[in-house]
């Protein structure tokens, strides 16, 4: 049962003082024992920070509120440029901007192949906005380079597909942002700018945080226990938290109609980890490594209670799999069979199960051989066989 706040809040001014500081709240609305307040900004989005969110893709091909693209999210070290990605509401439909956060319809924006074709291409009006958006962020990081003063060059790939598009044009625009105005803005420390609406802001627990964000005009919430808050700070109002109005349902085939939900990325709070699972790319997509504390506590609760001590050994300890250790297990023909294989025939790798082979053990005494051995390395079938032996990429 949730606690009691301990009092009511209301608007309320300084008697000759009636600043708002980076402390103070323009806005300010509480959730339990916790209150939210904003020194420049008139309303507080509602922070979704519980461990149990999920990063999974979502029917318009973004995550929901777990989406920095899309939402205001907590203040990571690791992306501090996130509170400079820019807010769809503040562009119009019909500029270039617009279509970093456009969704095609499957219908209406793309011309079919050939008549009664169900497959189809992007109509070149879309096509051409899309292009121009590469061109900016081309342009912007190329004037960026030209005039930088012994800065790290930020490397940036670019990948297939509408969404990954779109994200890596968001993320170059707002590390742009990040550079050419937050950071000089940094040197006025005596100055406070004026907010920057059309940035999405972030939230943070850190007063110190707070003060350097509103310094240099971004919107920013900063989060506080409602024991530990002045009793005579300036309050603007008093809001109730503004949910996410996005897409929220799961993705359905355009043919089929049926729910296909897409892969769950991460679990947990909004914390740098949860914002490293949605920068990724979606075909370079790899899961975030868990801590390896949690993992042997995990592996521990799997163990036997059998009541028979483990057999202690030096000739055959296991270990995890890594990606880079030597073969232990291998044919003849040299090829490591703990890898899949990666060919141009064969399927795409299940991610999922690709994390699950970090973990493996590659101790033989633990593999229990099958009626039917393909090699003296192999306990099931080798998917190279089912690839042309004899191309020069095997």
């Amino acid at each position: 049962m949730p606690l009691t706040i301990p009092r009511e809040f209301k608007p309320f001014l300084r008697d000759g003082d009636n600043a708002i500081t980076a402390t103070d709240a323009r806005s300010l609305a509480y959730d339990g024992q916790l209150i939210f307040t904003s020194p420049n900004m008139t309303f507080v989005p509602q922070l979704y920070d519980n461990p149990s969110n999920i990063v999974q893709v979502r029917a318009d091909g973004k995550f929901w509120a777990m989406d920095p693209f899309q939402w205001p999210q907590m203040y990571a070290d690791a992306y501090t440029w996130s509170f400079t990605i820019p807010r769809r509401e503040f562009h119009d439909p019909s500029t270039d901007l617009w279509y970093a956060w456009w969704l095609p319809a499957f219908s209406d924006d793309f011309v079919p192949l050939s008549p009664g074709h169900v497959f189809g291409k992007l109509k070149s009006t879309h096509r051409d906005h899309l292009f121009r958006l590469y061109e900016r962020a081309n342009k912007c990081v190329s004037s960026y380079k030209l005039f930088r003063e012994n800065k790290q060059d930020a490397v940036v790939g670019w990948v297939t597909g509408l969404r990954s598009f779109q994200r890596q044009f968001l993320e170059i625009w707002s590390m742009m942002n990040y550079l050419e105005i937050f950071e000089p803005r940094l040197k006025f420390e005596d100055k406070a700018h004026g907010v920057n609406k059309t940035w999405m802001g972030c939230f943070t627990k850190d007063s110190a945080i707070a003060l350097r964000l509103h310094k240099a005009g971004v919107p920013v919430w900063l989060i506080q226990d409602v024991r530990l808050v002045d009793d005579k700070i300036n309050i603007r109002q008093v809001i109730p938290f503004t949910p996410a109005d996005l897409v929220f349902g799961m993705y359905l085939h355009p043919i089929k109609n049926f729910a296909q939900p897409f892969d769950i990325r991460y679990k947990g709070p909004s914390d740098h980890q949860r914002q490293a699972a949605v920068h990724q790319p979606y075909l370079t997509f790899e899961e975030i490594p868990m801590d390896q504390t949690e993992v042997n506590r995990f592996a521990a609760s799997r163990e036997p209670s059998s009541g028979k001590a483990p057999t202690k050994t030096t000739k055959n300890k296991s270990a995890a799999y890594e990606a880079t250790a030597l073969r232990q297990n291998q044919s003849q023909v040299g090829r490591d069979k703990w890898r899949d294989v990666a060919h141009p025939f064969m399927p795409n790798i299940n991610t999922f199960f690709a994390s699950a082979m970090t973990h493996a053990e590659k101790d033989l005494s633990r593999v229990k051989p099958t009626h039917a051995r393909m090699d003296e390395g192999y306990r099931l079938p080798d998917p190279g066989l089912f690839v042309n032996v004899l191309s020069s990429s095997l």
